[in-house]
């Protein structure tokens, strides 16, 4: 996502995906850290770059996807990619908070982002019951 050629590759590939099979909906998931981050693209001198230009090619992609496909909502997530700010919500203004789905868990982290993003933002759903993560049953009248 550092290199031009990447982000123009991607673009193409995802854009005639997305015209193709007629997609509305995309959920941008990516819960894993970059580890042995590395570009060709960069001198030995410059790699300390490496996490901002990373963005700068998210931000690249995003651009082009959006405009080319401006009626697909695009879903970004707090661990997709390990961003969750105002740069990725210009472009994909649903966020998927946390993959805890426990509804009483989930309830908190979804009060405490709204000291910072509107409640507009954030994407959510009724998981099953009991909790896969931590057996707790809460019915729907809680």
């Amino acid at each position: 996502m550092t290199r031009p050629d990447v982000v123009d590759h991607l673009a193409g590939a995802m854009s005639r995906i997305i015209s193709d099979a007629r997609i509305d909906y995309i959920k941008w998931d990516m819960n894993r850290n970059i580890t042995e981050a590395y570009s060709a693209s960069l001198g030995a001198d410059r790699q300390g770059e490496f996490f901002h230009r990373y963005i700068l090619g998210v931000y690249s992609l995003y651009e082009r996807l959006v405009g080319e496909h401006p009626d697909v909502l695009f879903e970004s997530c707090a661990s997709g990619g390990g961003r969750f700010d105002l740069g990725m919500m210009y472009y994909a203004p649903q966020a998927w908070l946390s993959d805890d789905t426990d509804a009483v868990e989930r309830a908190l982290i979804q009060y405490a982002t709204s000291y910072g993003y509107p409640q507009s933002t954030v994407g959510a759903h009724v998981s099953a019951v009991p909790n896969h993560e931590t057996g707790r049953i809460t019915p729907l009248s809680t």
